[in-house]
């Protein structure tokens, strides 16, 4: 596949010199496709050139930010118009950039002690989140290799970004930590959990090749050297990933069952955002510091959001990262929030709760819901504690 890539002004100049040679010579163009760019404006809109005196380094840059910053800049933007940049910008890419790297490091951290060969679960041991999170991942993979089909760079950029940072940071991980960090190292939860993480990494790492391709290739030295043996010892020595549009022609049942828990999710995370905006008035009043010092109340309207809700119940205060959630009948009280996504018909009451703090997992329990034997632990960490001191492991 030949392509040609220079700036707009070659329309007139070497693509068509290049077009009619190769028409005249050999009867077809020289080249399967043609890509054309703007220019590069310095902060005053004027375009760069050596001329006027105006043209950035970009090796000082690089220095200043790093290369894959600069990469990702170049991404971001859309080649396709004249594209500003200055330190401002730099500055804002550097975020996108660290917010993507410590997605990828959260990743790593929680897979220290993942050996896929010996630790991996079947799909029978995955949670409806876990499901979510593979559809989510499938869904954006497939619509960044779309975007590489077509050299929409742009859309790579933000379809990596919203994913890293709403659809796992904020999403995925905020709920995850909990099974990650309590939960038993050997737990099916928990390697569940891990199985789930290392497959998203083996995908993304791949796609982001290209644009990051330092911070890929410094990733992927990171992974198992049973699994390099495998893929490649470098990054870009792995196979792209073969993707599929999920479809129900395709999946049948398991599209059926991948769309409604998606909706499913998106009720979830819909409440939960108005859980927390209820929460942030107790905060404010300095009433509570974490969020997991506070119970909820919810009255529904909604007969579809309080049925997921009611599917959900005995897990929702783990999801919404708070110590209790109670599904209300009636009226709401006069002091309950109601929902800014009228839809819901979703009102919010919240309370600090009076239960008494684990020092593990550091959730709020009833007494009764506390360990004899370990009074400062919760009937979930405690099991967890007595299985390490029986394997010689103080560790708490």
């Amino acid at each position: 596949y030949v392509l040609y890539l220079e700036g707009s002004d070659q329309h007139r100049g070497w693509f068509q010199h290049a077009l009619w040679t190769g028409v005249a010579l050999k009867g077809r163009a020289p080249f399967n496709g043609v890509l054309t760019h703007g220019w590069v404006l310095d902060t005053q809109g004027k375009a760069m050139h050596k001329s006027a005196g105006n043209v950035i380094d970009p090796l000082e840059m690089v220095k200043k930010y790093g290369a894959d910053v600069l990469r990702l800049w170049v991404a971001s933007e859309d080649y396709t118009e004249d594209v500003g940049i200055g330190e401002e910008m730099l500055q804002r890419m550097s975020e996108a950039y660290r917010r993507i790297r410590n997605t990828f490091r959260f990743i790593l951290g929680n897979l220290l002690d993942f050996d896929p060969a010996v630790n991996r679960v079947g799909e029978k041991d995955f949670t409806p989140l876990d499901f979510w999170a593979i559809k989510e991942a499938h869904e954006t993979l497939f619509t960044i290799n779309q975007a590489y089909e077509n050299y929409q760079f742009t859309r790579v950029f933000h379809d990596i970004d919203k994913f890293f940072s709403v659809g796992l940071s904020a999403g995925y991980f905020d709920i995850l930590k909990d099974r990650l960090y309590t939960f038993a190292a050997d737990s099916k939860e928990r390697r569940a959990a891990q199985t789930v993480l290392y497959d998203i990494l083996k995908g993304f790492v791949v796609v982001v090749a290209p644009i990051l391709s330092f911070t890929a290739e410094e990733i992927w030295q990171s992974l198992p050297e049973a699994f390099k043996v495998k893929e490649g010892k470098s990054v870009f020595e792995a196979t792209w990933p073969p993707l599929k549009e999920i479809t129900n022609e395709a999946h049948g049942k398991d599209f059926e069952y991948m769309e409604a828990l998606a909706q499913e999710w998106e009720t979830i995370f819909t409440v939960k955002r108005a859980v927390l905006k209820s929460l942030e008035g107790l905060r404010q009043a300095k009433t509570i510091g974490s969020s997991l010092e506070g119970e909820v109340e919810l009255f529904v309207g909604n007969d579809k959001v309080r049925g997921v809700l009611q599917k959900y119940l005995k897990d929702l205060r783990y999801f919404f990262l708070v110590s209790k959630v109670e599904l209300m009948e009636g009226e709401a009280p006069s002091g309950a929030l109601a929902a800014e996504d009228a839809n819901l018909k979703l009102k919010t009451a919240v309370r600090k709760s009076n239960g008494q703090k684990c020092a593990r997992c550091w959730n709020y329990y009833p007494p009764q819901e506390m360990d004899p034997a370990f009074p400062d632990l919760c009937h979930r960490c405690a099991p967890v504690v007595r299985k390490l001191q029986g394997a010689g492991d103080g560790k708490v």
